[in-house]
């Protein structure tokens, strides 16, 4: 059986591998690209994330999208990244450590910053897309965070 793939290159990694090792016949068809948007108002939105206690990022996109509006990983935030390739490009631009949610799902960070956090710390900066599903903002929402 073919499976056709609509991510662009370099995601969704290991599930092509994955298909093909259970016999699939596996095409990449890339039919959406992510694109950062680069003005005022997302510049302001990520300014205001800046030296919050956490800042998560529940993709790839969303670390490439901090990198192209010019934001730093210097303040003092802790860093949370939804799976391994999300954790692996945040590592990378940050320079240090990342937690990685358990699963690498948007629930799987939620409840692992929620055990590491202190609702005295203040609120959790989630950097996403306006067209992003709301899950990993939801469950934090859920356990009592801003």
């Amino acid at each position: 059986m073919k499976v056709a793939l609509t991510q662009g290159a370099g995601r969704l990694e290991g599930l092509e591998g994955s298909l093909e090792a259970l016999g699939y016949d596996v095409v990449r068809v890339p039919l959406v690209a992510t694109v950062a948007r680069v003005d005022a108002a997302a510049t302001a939105a990520a300014n205001a994330l800046i030296d919050l206690p956490w800042r998560l990022y529940p993709s790839r996109s969303a670390v490439e999208a901090w990198r192209a509006i010019g934001c730093s990983h210097h303040d003092r935030a802790r860093l949370g990244a939804v799976g391994p390739g999300t954790r692996r490009a945040l590592e990378l631009d940050a320079g240090r450590a990342v937690v990685e949610g358990a699963p690498a799902t948007a629930a799987g960070l939620a409840s692992v910053v929620v055990r590491a956090s202190d609702h005295r710390d203040g609120p959790i900066g989630v950097v996403q897309g306006s067209r992003a599903r709301p899950t990993l903002a939801n469950a934090l929402r859920i356990s009592g965070f801003e």
